[in-house]
């Protein structure tokens, strides 16, 4: 009875290999794959962060040029005014 269990052992004992690689060779996929489902959800929340980042420079860098601007238009009516000014006084000083 044992050699007939033996020779059962022996002859299954391939395909008991065999199943045993393709669990394990299973197991390391399953593991890459949540592994990698995991690296694009960090990725995809990395990308939001950056274009939430981007937009909000975007908008700054806009009012700024706005601000800039008026700044330019403010100097550029008050050197008006001043070099009026200065006409102004030399016809006081003249006359």
């Amino acid at each position: 009875m044992t050699c007939g269990l033996k020779s059962i052992l022996v002859n299954q004992w391939p395909s008991y290999v065999d199943r045993l690689r393709r669990r394990c060779c299973w197991l390391q996929m399953q593991e890459n794959l949540d592994r990698e489902k995991k690296v694009r959800a960090d990725v995809e929340k990395v990308k939001r962060k950056l274009e939430t980042d981007l937009k909000a420079t975007q908008e700054a860098v806009e009012e700024l040029d706005k601000i800039k601007k008026e700044l330019e238009d403010t100097v550029r009516r008050s050197t008006a005014a001043f070099s009026l000014f200065l006409i102004d006084c030399g016809h006081l000083l003249v006359t």
